[in-house]
């Protein structure tokens, strides 16, 4: 499960910003989640709330917002989404990375990232 590390430098990184600004609570942690980490929003927000019970983040929440793939073709210059091959039980997603107007190999550009957008907090 390594949500729970993802999770756990979330929460390092939302404490030190919430105290580097002098915060006196954290009301949301505002994340953009691709689709291609195979990171499980219902595991991740678990995690989050356990690990933010005896801190700042106490009764503060996790908004994951999923980003779709995106992908760059090299030969015939297409940018944009890619189709899933399959989709398992757990949601995880399978693609191709092959080019859908030409069958070339792609660069993905967008759907692997993982990153804090916004850290919603409250300022005395």
């Amino acid at each position: 499960m390594h949500e729970l590390s993802v999770a756990s430098e979330i929460v390092k990184v939302a404490i030190r910003e919430a105290e580097k600004r002098g915060a006196k609570q954290v009301k949301s942690v505002h994340l953009i989640v691709g689709r291609l980490t195979h990171l499980s929003k219902e595991q991740l927000t678990f995690c989050y709330n356990i690990l933010k019970r005896d801190n700042i983040l106490k009764g503060s929440r996790l908004v994951i917002t999923e980003q779709e793939p995106k992908v760059e073709c090299s030969s015939c210059g297409y940018i944009g989404s890619i189709g899933k091959v399959s989709d398992d039980e757990l949601g995880l997603w399978a693609v191709s990375l092959s080019c859908p107007k030409c069958g070339e190999p792609v660069k993905i550009k967008e759907g692997l990232e993982c990153r804090i957008k916004a850290i919603k907090m409250v300022i005395p």
